[in-house]
């Protein structure tokens, strides 16, 4: 009885594949050295290994650890070991991957004999809970027995009291059921809701992060400055955000207007596992328009403070708001996978305490210059948000309609330096939710160090929704 499998949706729609019985186990998931049915890489709500179907006695059971989600038919979150139907639908991981599962019978097999077990031992045993529907259907019974038995009354008051206990007998086991499966209900709804909370509570703490942050390392580039005379120097970080397109801060994409003759501005993909980066040229910006307004306000404004000895000192800035920018390709180049923004929901529920984490090429100040700029290894990073506010420090509500439109500032505790810029700032969904921009330094003999007060920039993510719209 063969298995067939189909992809219903992403990007390996429409894939189909057949297992005969010769295969006790098929693993599910985005790993491809080890999976039978594969899932696409970017799908980050499945696991690499996120579930095995077991053929036993011609049936396929669904074994997964505790804390892996698959969907039965588009609603039944499905249990360990749960028997699947012969013809069904599975969603693995929350808002995941499509599976359509059917298992064909062979039609040329003789009809299985008779097991001689008594009709009434297989009701027995093959008896489970009734269902709500089934509980109605009873007591609809039991309130046309309520009509005989008042017709009965006119025959005899023996046949009358009679009916009457078996009446009360019935309603009250119905009632009784009623209760029960109500109870049941509340109790799965109970468990139901406490498996989203654990689920958001994962994400909150970063569990899945190191195998998120594997997976980004694939879509994050150095942004090399190349001379006229062929020398090259790492300037920041960029990651893919659409076919054909990369996204970092308008400070790094800012060279590309400045280029001369003969010089370009390059992007170079991860020197991982001995493998020869690529390179792609840039071949034109598009830049957030309020970061250049952001800057001039800034500088026309010079805000200060009153220092010890009574003097004013100018205040830095958090860097720039509105420090975005989009970087285009050509759309041959082939480019690592897009990395996801994040949901409004996710982006709206963003708090400080978050986790969240970062994958970039810090190079200022650290030894061997941070990054080898001709085979680059990328470096992760994890930390939290420790603030969301406007530029000038301050925060309005984060509402039921969307984020505060004006905390536009992620503060967060992810270490960065020059060249880390541009990096994404990624949640524990798999998803961005900033872009790194800035770090806390201080100037020692001219040089820019980076502090350890462990608060640094990033720019929302939803500035760069609105570049990309």
């Amino acid at each position: 009885m063969p298995l067939i499998v189909r992809h219903i949706d992403g990007a390996f729609e429409g894939r189909t594949q057949t297992f005969d019985d010769s295969i006790e186990t098929i693993l599910i998931g985005r790993d491809p050295s080890t999976c039978h049915i594969v899932l696409p890489p970017d799908a980050r709500m499945a696991g690499r290994e996120h579930c095995t179907l077991a053929r036993v006695r011609g049936r396929y059971l669904v074994d997964m650890d505790a804390d892996r989600r698959v969907t039965l038919d588009g609603w039944q979150m499905i249990e360990r070991g749960a028997s699947l139907p012969d013809s069904c639908e599975l969603q693995i991981g929350p808002d995941g991957p499509k599976l359509k599962l059917l298992v064909t019978r062979h039609s040329g097999m003789a009809s299985t004999a008779d097991q001689q077990i008594d009709e009434s031992d297989v009701v027995r045993r093959s008896a489970k809970a009734a269902t709500e529907i089934e509980v109605q259907e009873v007591a609809q019974q039991a309130g046309s027995s309520r009509r005989i038995g008042a017709i009965a009354g006119v025959i005899g008051v023996f046949a009358l009291a009679v009916i009457a206990v078996v009446f009360f007998v019935v309603q009250g086991d119905v009632e009784e059921l009623q209760v029960a499966d109500a109870e049941q209900v509340q109790d799965i709804d109970s468990l139901e809701g406490r498996t989203d909370e654990i689920e958001g509570d994962l994400v909150v703490l970063g569990a899945d992060l190191p195998e998120i942050m594997d997976a980004a390392r694939e879509s994050v580039y150095l942004v090399v400055f190349r001379g006229a005379d062929g020398g090259e120097t790492g300037i920041g970080t960029a990651f893919v955000v659409a076919p054909g397109m990369l996204a970092t801060n308008a400070h790094i994409a800012n060279w590309h207007s400045r280029l001369g003759e003969d010089e370009s501005l390059v992007l170079r993909s991860a020197s991982e596992d001995g493998k020869d980066p690529i390179d792609i040229v840039v071949t034109g910006t598009t830049s957030h328009p309020g970061y250049d307004a952001f800057s001039e306000l800034w500088a026309d404004y010079v805000p200060v403070r009153l220092n010890a000895s009574k003097g004013v000192d100018p205040v830095r800035s958090a860097g720039s708001a509105c420090d975005l920018a989009l970087l285009n390709v050509s759309p041959a180049a082939t480019l690592g996978p897009v990395l996801p923004m994040a949901t409004s929901a996710n982006q709206q529920s963003l708090s400080p305490g978050h986790a969240v984490a970062s994958v970039g090429f810090p190079m200022e100040g650290m030894a061997m210059e941070g990054v080898n700029v001709r085979r680059p290894v990328p470096q992760s990073q994890i930390g939290r948000v420790t603030a969301l506010t406007t530029f000038f420090n301050t925060s309005e509500d984060e509402t039921e309609d969307g984020p505060g439109q004006r905390n536009i500032l992620l503060q967060h505790s992810i270490p960065g330096t020059g060249g880390a810029s541009g990096s994404p700032i990624i949640n524990g969904a798999g998803e961005v939710v900033g872009v790194l921009s800035a770090v806390n330094f201080a100037i020692v003999d001219g040089q820019r160090i980076p502090t350890g007060v462990g608060v640094n920039y990033a720019q929302r993510a939803t500035l760069l929704e609105e570049l990309l719209s």
